[in-house]
């Protein structure tokens, strides 16, 4: 039953789910230019829900992003690699969710490269280390890796 889809009155159709992702992906295909139009009438007739639809999807999705983000800043410097938003968070956890730097649990963690991608580091997760924005900053493009100081 996993295996397939269910209807808008959640009985289940006769449709696999790669089925219908394929189907719906070829639909929205041929039919770009009304689909585009009808959602673009729906935003003018509903502006203020399109707008907190927007906003809701935007927080919820943000980790997501940035980590999208990083990866494409990443290439654009050269440097190989990619992790997840995933890995990211498992990072964090692993340090306590923390700044490795001045260890402080109270602001808010951003991803730093132990080796900058401006001196050559990767963007892998083995290159990552959980800093405070203030601490990132001070750090800029020196190689510091605060990882061997938290374990000790």
């Amino acid at each position: 039953m996993n295996e397939f889809c269910l209807s808008s009155d959640r009985k289940p159709t006769h449709t696999c789910k790669e089925c219908k992702k394929e189907y719906d992906r070829a639909y929205r295909k041929k039919n770009w230019t009304r689909l585009l139009k009808q959602m673009q009438e729906y935003e003018q007739a509903h502006p203020e829900l399109v707008k907190e639809i927007r906003a809701r999807s935007k927080k919820k999705h943000r980790g997501r992003r940035n980590a999208e983000w990083h990866r494409r800043y990443a290439l654009q410097k050269g440097a190989e690699g990619s992790f997840t938003h995933e890995e990211w968070l498992n990072l964090c956890a692993k340090y306590g969710n923390i700044c490795l730097a001045c260890k402080s649990s109270s602001r808010p963690l951003t991803k730093d490269h132990v080796v900058p991608l401006v001196r050559g580091g990767n963007n892998w997760i083995s290159n990552i280390q959980p800093l405070c924005q203030p601490c990132n900053s001070r750090k800029r493009d020196k190689h510091i890796d605060y990882r061997p100081l938290f374990a000790s």
